[in-house]
């Protein structure tokens, strides 16, 4: 990529007039894109007057006086103020026709070129065809984006697309031709930027598409050697399978296609031309430049796959507008002052608040006149979010509890809840929650979007601890009635159960206990619970654990501690991160525990390196080993699942049944299976070897089931087998009527119709099977679902797995 910039203008030119001194401009071209684009902004003062511009307006883009593109205006936007009004202009080339329709065409036995040149006429984007192209055997779209087929077919006979000067479109290859030019560091290369993007690459690409002629499926498969992670890519080709080489030929290409785009360097020229004999050409995509940095020991030629031109007004003409403009007010600084009053004159003084208030009257208004209640003005107005949950996700949240003034025009609070991709290591807005509350709101809202984003099993801990407490409460009150006690004999009772639950305040705390149950101990431990499995998650990362395998206890340093943290932390407690001492002992480990974990590369002088004397003996009062809380006795994150599943059973199976179906409900909220699987259905696609199930949820009202099996379910979970899923893929597609294939979001309503459909006998058939199996029917959305499922009555992970479903797009007569 080459980052162009010069102290020239980039114009736009239409109706015979050009305009120019804009405040910010971009041109953007790729070898990827079938678009260039253009960005424009520009300030001037008074109301004025918009341009002259309509949908059908085609504009010059000219740089440094040479026009590079004709273009499209996407859009014109003027903002009018009292003193001034803004103009921003967006537009990309003829072909951007291309990438927003909908369109239906069969193309089949023409050539690539042909199929082009019939596709460029129907949307009047001039064309020009620079290679030899082969027929393609299958080309049809049905309400497509012409642009998506073009790409998909160009990279499968190694060609590529990409804007012209005029507004249209070549087909070519990529350049063999000579460099254009040198580039080096420290002579014309301003700076430099290496990027490796990582997650460009995947460890396999197939390529599967289907021979109509044979009737038969067909793929291809390459591997990228530098991934030993697996992180496959399926590319559905099945209009182009035999064409240009086949499947496997087509694999290949994306590989090094990608291999390629992963591996790139920025460069930012002064300038937006480069000399070439007597003239001066502007720097274009798809031609090659040798680049010489001898700090990274490159020096080879790069295909330039990037262009991006950027100017504006020049830098010396602002300082000289600002100079001129404080020299103004130094020389009349005492009238301009007068009648002034500013908060803090010692940070803020009278200029700088003048200039940046020039620079945006809204937001200064916003920012220090404390009018951020004004809808009309508010920064967060018209942005809209949403988003597409990830189960990899990692939260973080943030809190701006701003209140302001009281009344209607008190300022907003603001509730943020990002969520950080590892892989990528960006963040992404997962929730915006921005509107005016009281205090207690904030403090509810809060708590609730923390529960909704950390999908993770600390949650389902904190449920089941929350159900041992009503369960005790319940049978204290029973006991205490069946005795003939008060009230008063009850209430001690309370007092040693919340006392042994560990729900009541801090000593000295000074608040009631019920209001710092509810609200310091809930929010503070959940908190805790799901920073540790984020932070679990990362030191887990692989890369991590080359450099720092070993993982340090770290005390928090509280007054009030727990003996055993305080010494672990002390002897600096130092074990590999495989040590089954983690499984049960990494932090938080009870309510109110601040400890945490340090990544290390090796113990230090005179740390402890093996485990406390006695730590995986349970302590025969609690059950769980010292140190530990009860129901602690986990890593929070590890996902150990089938430990998750147990624990939950047995909480199900002692309970009263109102309690259990409250459990149910309030656990059932918190997996985060309804979000995974459609990565679990092609993970175990892809890969035979897989065997783990998925658990999807509970039997929630197993007395119901009575009739259908002879097994009592309580305490049984509901999982998805790989098997499962392979056999409906296999065996249950379209049969010629009305049944339809199972698709992956189909399973998303397997638990709620295993629990409210219709339950019928096995048939003759499943007669003789080693488990139990039953019958359940529902209906959703028009659509009937028929599963066959089967019982697990073991000791351990109780549970109703899918043997089989289909699903009828209409019903039976």
């Amino acid at each position: 990529m080459v980052k162009c910039m010069d102290d020239g203008q980039v114009e736009i030119r239409f109706n015979g007039i050009r305009y120019g001194h804009w405040k910010s401009a971009e041109v953007r071209a790729s070898v990827d894109d079938l678009c260039a684009s253009l960005r424009l902004d520009v300030t001037w003062p008074g109301a004025g007057d918009s341009l002259d511009i309509t949908a059908n307006t085609v504009i010059d883009v000219l740089i440094a006086g040479q026009v590079a593109y004709k273009m499209r205006i996407d859009s014109l936007s003027r903002s009018v103020g009292k003193e001034s009004h803004d103009i921003s202009i967006e537009g990309r080339t003829l072909a951007r026709e291309l990438i927003d329709s909908q369109y239906s065409k069969t193309l089949s036995g023409l050539t690539l070129g042909e199929i082009a040149k019939h596709l460029c006429a129907d949307f009047k984007v001039p064309l020009k065809l620079a290679a030899a192209t082969k027929e393609v055997p299958e080309f049809s779209m049905q309400c497509e984006s012409p642009a998506t087929s073009l790409i998909n077919a160009a990279r499968t006979a190694n060609l590529l697309f990409y804007p012209t000067a005029d507004g249209g479109l070549i087909l070519t290859e990529p350049t063999k031709a000579a460099p254009v030019a040198s580039l080096i560091y420290g002579e014309n290369v301003l700076s430099y930027e290496v990027v490796d993007e990582y997650a460009l690459r995947f460890s396999e690409y197939c390529v599967k598409g289907y021979d109509y002629d044979e009737d038969e499926a067909i793929s291809g498969k390459s591997r990228d050697k530098g991934i030993s992670f697996y992180r496959p890519m399926h590319i559905v080709a099945d209009k182009h399978g035999h064409g240009f080489g086949g499947c496997e030929r087509r694999a290949e290409l994306e590989r090094n296609r990608r291999l390629a785009r992963a591996h790139r360097i920025v460069l930012t020229v002064q300038g937006w031309r480069y000399p070439a004999g007597n003239n001066w050409n502007l720097w274009d995509i798809n031609t090659q430049a040798r680049v010489t940095i001898p700090h990274e020991d490159v020096d080879d030629v790069f295909l330039i796959g990037e262009a991006i031109y950027t100017g504006g007004d020049s830098d010396d003409e602002k300082v000289a507008a600002e100079a001129a403009a404080e020299a103004f007010y130094l020389e009349n600084k005492k009238a301009m002052d007068t009648g002034a009053d500013v908060s803090w004159p010692q940070v803020r003084p009278l200029y700088r608040l003048m200039c940046l208030r020039a620079v945006d009257h809204d937001a200064f208004n916003q920012e220090y006149q404390n009018e951020s209640g004004n809808d009309d003005k508010a920064p967060f107005r018209t942005i809209h979010i949403w988003t597409d949950r990830r189960s990899d996700w990692i939260f973080f949240g943030a809190i701006d509890p701003s209140l302001g003034k009281r009344g209607a025009r008190h300022d907003p609070s603001a509730i943020l809840v990002g969520g950080l991709l590892r892989e990528t290591m960006t963040l992404d807005v997962v929730e915006a929650d921005i509107c005016r509350r009281v205090p207690d709101l904030i403090i509810e809202r809060a708590i609730e979007l923390q529960r909704e984003s950390a999908h993770d099993r600390a949650f389902v801990v904190a449920g089941a601890m929350k159900a041992d407490l009503i369960n005790d409460l319940h049978r204290a009150v029973e006991d205490n009635i069946k005795a003939g006690k008060s009230v008063d004999d009850f209430r001690r009772d309370f007092a040693g159960i919340v006392d042994r639950h560990g729900w009541h305040g801090w000593t000295g705390e000074g608040t009631e206990k019920g209001e710092a149950w509810r609200t310091r101990v809930i929010f503070e431990t959940n908190l805790r619970t799901s920073y540790a499995a984020g932070r679990y998650a990362q030191l887990k990362d692989p890369g991590l654990l080359n450099r720092r395998p070993y993982w340090q206890y770290v005390h928090s340093g509280h007054e009030h501690y727990r003996p055993e943290h305080k010494a672990w932390g002390d002897s600096g407690l130092t074990l590999r991160h495989d040590n089954p001492f983690w499984q049960t002992h990494y932090p938080p480990n009870g309510w109110g525990c601040g400890c945490s974990v340090r990544a290390v590369p090796a113990p230090a002088d005179g740390a402890a390196t093996e485990p406390p004397a006695g730590w995986d003996t349970p302590d025969p009062k609690t059950g769980v080993p010292p140190g530990i809380d009860k129901g602690w006795g986990y890593a929070p994150g590890a996902r150990t699942d089938v430990s998750m599943r147990q624990f939950v059973q047995e909480k199900l199976i002692s309970y009263p049944p109102a309690i259990q179906r409250a459990l149910v409900k309030d656990i059932g909220k918190k997996l985060c299976a309804t979000e995974r699987i459609e990565d679990y259905v092609a993970a175990v696609m892809a890969d035979a070897s897989r065997t783990d199930d998925l658990w999807l949820g509970f039997i929630e009202q197993p007395e119901r089931f009575a009739t259908a099996v002879k097994t009592d379910l309580t305490g049984f979970i509901v999982l998805l087998p790989p098997d499962a899923v392979r056999h409906e893929v296999k065996a249950h597609g379209h049969d010629g009527g009305s049944q339809r294939p199972v698709l992956a979001e189909d399973y998303k309503r397997l638990v709620d119709g295993l629990n409210r459909g219709a339950l019928t006998l096995p048939s003759e058939s499943w007669k003789g099977r080693d488990a139990e199996r039953f019958v359940v029917q529902w209906e959703d959305e028009g659509e009937i679902f028929r599963g066959v499922f089967g019982v697990r009555p073991g000791r351990h992970n109780r549970s109703v797995v899918l043997v089989s479903m289909i699903v009828k797009t209409a019903k039976k007569k």
